[in-house]
């Protein structure tokens, strides 16, 4: 019955986050104009703590298990069920040559549940923000009305919202995990006992205690969503109207990501982990629509609204889609199991074959390296009741915009701490983030912010079979 109560509140709480995602706006940047938004790769906490470091960041069942998306071949290390949830808030600067402004911004990141199938079978579902569209920016000039002689200020507004959002299904396979039992209970063994051949027994059992370590794993996504963008041309004259364009595409597609992992552990009880991830370039099917119409602007004691005099332009496109790049990374981290891990990892994604219904963006290939460590805090003896987890870590990313001749660069530093609770069960991860996007060269923006990033892991020994009743 408690099981059934829980399934009941996550199937809730699955619903209430879906309605969540779909109605928030994950981002304050200008840059968020371009493309398809500002990507949400490297959302989780624990992994934002250690600079993004994910791709051969392997579970050892020390501390509480974790959803690691952003490698799916992570699931085979999965040993309880595990609920993972996200939430982020942003301080940021936004600066040019002229203007200086603060935004803020909150936004759920993530929700993820996974499980262990078999001893060498994990499995994972969850919904996250894929991209986020949210900015809002004006710029004013004159120009001469040669009826009246006059210079008349128009401003030119533009503004933006919605994104994608990924629900994905993973699952991930370790296929020679009990190779050493299989091969005992083999009748090759038994002849090799027979004949006392013990070198060729251990020569077997070290290919196949090597090829143990090796995970392969998939996550089958759908992405979905709606890009709103607006820009509005106004005069400072009743005598004109305005004009403003609408342009709105829904998007919705099927999307794959492939994953591999290879641990090895040495005598001293420390381990190497070397990871690899990749994205096939995928077509997102939607339709776009474009509204453009003029108005004035009737100002009301609660606030006003726009008087619509004609559309201009209606049009609906035929379906169409937008290409999503391919994608490659790689990763390699070091460890002893509850103490401490180090590594790092690169990711590249050529931006540069974007397209969406049929138009470029004018992209460029992006690249991130990432690394970072974690410390566990406390004797051995106190890893029943769990450690506190220290983390640190930095990125660099060449991202894909190249604006005036100028390619825009984020990188930063991270923080993090995972505290856990109820025996060890489950954690509660924090980390923050603080870095720096964009030039103010070429009248460009920088964007000087900080991220808060909160993250809760609940684990219990769900689907285990019981060896006493």
């Amino acid at each position: 019955m408690q099981i059934v109560r829980v399934n009941k509140f996550l199937f809730l709480l699955f619903i209430a986050f879906t309605s969540v995602v779909q109605a928030q706006t994950g981002t304050s940047s200008p840059y968020s104009r371009y493309g398809i938004g500002d990507l949400q790769s490297f959302s989780h906490a624990r992994n934002a703590g250690m600079g993004g470091l994910s791709f051969a960041v392997r579970e050892d069942s020390v501390i509480p298990d974790f959803v690691n998306f952003n490698n799916p071949a992570s699931y085979t290390a999965i040993k309880f069920t595990s609920f993972d949830a996200g939430i982020s808030g942003t301080y940021a600067n936004l600066k040019n040559s002229r203007n200086n402004e603060t935004v803020t911004n909150a936004s759920v990141q993530y929700f993820a549940f996974g499980f262990p199938v078999t001893k060498w079978w994990g499995g994972c579902f969850g919904l996250k923000p894929y991209s986020s569209i949210g900015y809002g920016m004006s710029d004013s000039s004159s120009i001469a009305d040669t009826i009246s002689d006059t210079q008349i200020t128009v401003t030119n507004s533009f503004s933006g919202k919605g994104g994608l959002n990924q629900f994905f299904i993973g699952s991930a396979v370790q296929p020679f995990k009990n190779s050493v039992l299989r091969f005992r209970s083999s009748e090759k063994y038994k002849t090799l006992i027979a004949e006392n051949d013990s070198g060729q027994i251990e020569k077997i059992e070290r290919r196949l205690r090597a090829a143990s370590g090796l995970s392969f794993g998939v996550n089958s996504s759908f992405l979905f969503g709606t890009l709103d963008r607006d820009r509005r041309l106004e005069f400072n004259n009743s005598s004109y109207y305005d004009f403003k364009q609408t342009n709105s595409s829904d998007l919705g597609g099927f999307y794959f990501n492939l994953g591999l992992q290879y641990s090895f552990t040495f005598r001293n009880n420390t381990s190497l982990v070397l990871g690899a991830v990749f994205t096939p370039s995928m077509n997102i099917k939607g339709s776009q629509t474009t509204l453009t119409e003029r108005y004035q602007r009737i100002e009301t004691a609660d606030g006003g609204y726009d008087n619509i005099k004609d559309t201009i332009k209606y049009e609906k496109s035929n379906p169409g889609s937008v290409t999503l790049p391919m994608s490659f990374g790689g990763g390699v981290v070091y460890k002893k199991a509850g103490k401490w891990q180090f590594g790092v990892d690169y990711l590249q994604q050529n931006w540069s074959s974007y397209q969406a219904f049929g138009e470029t963006d004018a992209l460029s290939d992006s690249r991130r390296i990432s690394g970072g460590a974690e410390f566990g805090i406390g004797k051995d003896k106190a890893l029943s009741k769990g450690k506190i987890m220290l983390r640190i870590g930095g990125y660099y990313t060449q991202t894909f915009l190249q604006l005036k001749n100028t390619q825009l660069n984020d990188y930063g530093i991270s923080l993090g701490v995972g505290f856990p609770i109820a025996r060890r069960s489950s954690m509660i991860n924090m980390a923050f983030e603080i870095g720096e996007r964009g030039t103010t060269a070429n009248d460009l923006i920088k964007e000087q912010y900080v991220n808060l990033r909160l993250g809760f892991t609940f684990n219990d020994k769900w689907f285990l079979k019981r060896k006493y009743d």
